[in-house]
């Protein structure tokens, strides 16, 4: 019988390690300080990593083929020029050009490495371009608006725009106000960049999104981000957005890595670079219980934020968010501000760590270092540049990038994406295990069972 049992513990060992291993996903992110700062790492298995949570990225154009988002830009559109017309957006399309900071917000949302929900699908949803006459990548409040409008009826249920500072008179406009509480009303929880060096705001849309704020390594609120607090009845939080300060380049030390246009991968700062953060994070809470929705969502976001001196709402903590049981949280959040207009508009911004970036100069562009094969010569983007945001010294891979990338003043290179995260396997393996062995030991006690009866008879 001792050789059945030793068979039988053979058998549990190689089911176990064939079948129960650990998130390729998890496995393969390093550990950034952006991500211990929020407690995204404990977030991400509660959540199941995002999967299957469809998250609008509004913004400039996002590479649908970088490895690292594993085919899960399940849709683009380009609306750019759509005048404020869902129905003139081109869908199935994306314009490429030298604007890098959609795919690098859509990275943090999202991308193997380097994403706080690395298994949610993406809707990419342009309408931010160049503009080679300035070098900025910028775009029309009307077109934002189209943008979030086509969002909604594609059935994403988390909306990021990470824009502020890009996109001129964003928080005067009316349409783009109306857009987002509609938005609101649909159920989808509205993601805003809160901008970057005091970016005046005269609609903050009130309930109707979370405004979000950035802070540095130091976990205080980033130097471009000031002071941050919400007139009363706004929803805020703040994330990590990178600060390099006074320093004159971005690293990974006080920057945020993420993808860039061809399997690049590169550092900004900014609250745009915080805003993903948070719609990651909600990501994570609706895969975890789809039926909390866009209330459920934001009241987990804003019961479970730390603490944090000079800012509404506080410091996003994604575990503590993941943790909390939707029956038992505490008080309601109030829903969508609604008015008798077709799309009123409403009154707060949301504070957000890594808000959208502040321009370099008068343009906010970003440029890349030269020579590096695969990058772009100029990155325009929204977020904001250490310094002057020319190439960041010293070359070669910031820590945790993958072989043979290229630092970028804001931006860095990437790889490929390992293996999907939390496959059924990985989730059934140790039950799948159990049964095996189990199996084995009942045949292997029958056969010998049946040997004696033989001799015996």
């Amino acid at each position: 019988m001792s050789r059945i049992v030793r068979i039988a513990a053979a058998c549990v060992l190689i089911c176990t390690a064939v079948w129960w291993r650990p998130s390729d996903a998890a496995a393969a992110q390093p550990a950034t300080w952006n991500f211990a700062q929020a407690a995204i790492p404990g977030a991400q298995p509660l959540g199941d990593y995002g999967k299957g949570v469809l998250v609008a990225v509004v913004d400039t154009w996002v590479d649908p083929n970088d490895t690292q988002f594993g085919g899960r830009v399940i849709d683009e559109a380009d609306c750019v020029g759509s005048n404020g017309s869902p129905s003139s957006c081109r869908d199935h399309t994306y314009a490429p050009d030298a604007c890098t900071h959609g795919t690098h917000v859509a990275g943090t949302i999202a991308s193997a490495s380097y994403g706080v929900a690395p298994e949610a699908d993406l809707l990419a949803v342009q309408a931010l371009s160049y503009n080679p006459a300035n070098g900025e990548c910028t775009g029309s409040t009307n077109d934002v608006a189209a943008a979030i409008d086509f969002a909604v009826a594609k059935g994403a249920k988390v909306i990021n725009l990470s824009l502020g500072d890009l996109v001129p008179l964003l928080f005067q406009s009316g349409q783009v106000t109306s857009a987002i509480a509609a938005a609101a009303a649909a159920g989808v929880v509205v993601v805003v960049a809160a901008g970057n060096s005091g970016l005046p705001w005269t609609d903050n849309y009130g309930t109707n999104a979370i405004m979000v704020a950035a802070t540095g390594p130091s976990g205080q609120l980033a130097s471009y981000s000031d002071s941050f607090v919400l007139p009363e009845g706004s929803i805020g939080i703040a994330a990590p957005g990178g600060d390099t300060g006074s320093s004159p380049t971005c690293a990974p030390s006080d920057c945020i890595l993420s993808t860039l246009p061809g399997n690049q991968f590169g550092l900004m700062e900014g609250t745009s670079m915080a805003t993903p953060h948070v719609s990651g994070t909600a990501a994570l809470l609706l895969a975890e219980h789809p039926g909390r929705g866009r209330a459920g969502v934001i009241q987990a976001l804003v019961s479970t934020a730390r603490p944090l001196s000079g800012a509404s709402g506080g410091l996003l903590d994604a575990t503590a968010a993941l943790e909390l049981d939707p029956p038992h949280a505490s008080a309601p959040v109030a829903g969508p501000t609604v008015s008798a207009q077709s799309r009123p508009a409403s009154s707060s911004p949301l504070a957000t760590t890594g808000a959208t970036s502040a321009p370099a100069g008068t343009a906010g562009a970003a440029q890349a270092a030269s020579g590096g094969s695969g990058t772009p010569t100029a990155t325009p983007t929204t977020g904001r540049p250490a310094g002057t945001s020319s190439a960041a010294s010293g070359g070669g891979s910031p820590p945790g990038a993958p072989p043979g990338s290229t630092q970028i003043r804001r931006v860095a290179s990437a790889g490929t994406r390992p293996a999907a995260a939390r496959s059924w396997a990985d989730r059934h393996g140790p039950v799948l295990a159990a049964a095996a062995a189990l199996v084995v030991i009942v045949a292997a006690s029958g056969a010998l069972l049946y040997r004696r009866r033989a001799r015996r008879g």
